[in-house]
């Protein structure tokens, strides 16, 4: 009996385990920022938004750190990109997988959609959380 319950011990250690694991991935996969933060500072990270994308009207550019504005910066993300279509602040990355914050670019036709890959969630006016499922 003694070596039964040792058995059905570590395999509730075991199942917690990856319990504990399955959550932890999930919080990963959320932005590092609450929408609350992203609407606090949305104003000035709009504009400086516009500002960077003005320099890189029709590329496809990583931004290296020192290029990031302040409230870019206070954000911390992982990595910076311009495209034609707008701003990309990557804080995560798994595999094929990113999450992260997209800034529409003002003179846009693109239309960010939720359910499409990449997928965009609008937090407000031009400003969107996206995941690419890869």
């Amino acid at each position: 009996m003694p070596k039964k319950s040792r058995v059905i011990r570590v395999l509730l250690i075991g199942l917690l385990a990856v319990v504990v694991a399955a959550v932890l991935l999930r919080l990963c996969e959320r932005g590092v920022h609450s929408d609350e933060t992203l609407l606090r500072i949305s104003p000035q990270l709009l504009l400086d938004a516009d500002e960077v994308m003005a320099k890189y009207t029709t590329s496809d550019v990583r931004l290296e750190p020192k290029e990031w504005p302040s409230s870019i910066q206070q954000l911390a993300p992982a990595q910076v990109h311009v495209r034609p279509e707008g701003l990309y602040l990557m804080f995560r990355r798994r595999f094929v997988q990113e999450w992260g914050v997209f800034i529409l670019r003002s003179s846009s036709d693109f239309t960010p959609q939720e359910g499409t890959d990449p997928s965009f969630k609008r937090v407000k006016d031009r400003l969107y959380r996206y995941h690419i499922a890869g």
